[in-house]
């Protein structure tokens, strides 16, 4: 059994379209965004994509803010409404974090905690560095949002289907232009209080992975 452990904000309604394409939905189970490498039964085997932890708040901010927009419409939850209300770009709630004033601090982790994917990062999906090595046999396979293309094709023949070479890869839940996704150094530096975890997570898979090139994996 082959899972599929669809995180938030990392290419994966394009990866799901992409194994619709090649029939491969038919022997990978592919799991809404609930299911977690906890879920996986030691011995089946799962795949997932990762991309940096900023930018994937900064992604995971600006679709929830246009509720999906363009490909889906995801209503806001009354708690994202009001998060929203109150910070309107991913910089000003980045920044709120930190702010000198307990109240603005609470508001932007209320926002944290009830805007969809924010609430939901790596720690919530892979538990930890510990756990990812302990459940290293299980993991067939990391892609990176950041270079999809040749983790796709990599993916594609690990799951068997033959190379035929580059193919044109579907623009799903693609962001419009004009989008805010400027940080200040005030607010990156939160978030990388913030997302210590997630960041660590990150940091590990990337080393695990150039490790596994290494080997000739």
């Amino acid at each position: 059994m082959v899972h599929f452990i669809h995180i938030g904000k990392t290419a994966g309604s394009t990866l799901v379209e992409l194994l619709r394409r090649h029939g491969l939905d038919r022997t990978v189970t592919v799991h809404g965004h609930e299911f977690t490498l906890r879920d996986v039964p030691v011995g089946d085997s799962c795949f997932f994509f990762i991309r940096d932890p900023i930018t994937r708040y900064v992604s995971a901010f600006n679709s929830r803010r246009r509720e999906g927009r363009p490909t889906y419409v995801y209503r806001h939850s009354p708690g994202e409404a009001e998060a929203f209300a109150r910070f309107s770009t991913p910089n000003d709630l980045a920044e709120a974090l930190g702010d000198p004033d307990p109240a603005v601090r609470a508001e932007a982790d209320q926002a944290f905690a009830v805007i969809h994917h924010l609430r939901r990062g790596y720690e919530h999906y892979l538990v930890g560095p510990a756990y990812l090595t302990e459940r290293a046999a299980d993991i067939l396979f990391i892609g990176r949002q950041e270079t999809f293309e040749a983790s796709w094709l990599a993916l594609r023949t690990r799951l068997g289907v033959a190379d035929a070479g580059p193919e044109a890869l579907p623009r799903i839940h693609a962001a419009p232009p004009g989008e805010s996704t400027d940080l200040s150094p005030r607010a990156v530096a939160n978030l990388r209080e913030r997302l210590a975890g997630d960041l660590a997570i990150h940091e590990h898979l990337l080393v695990a992975g150039v490790r596994a090139v290494q080997a000739g994996d």
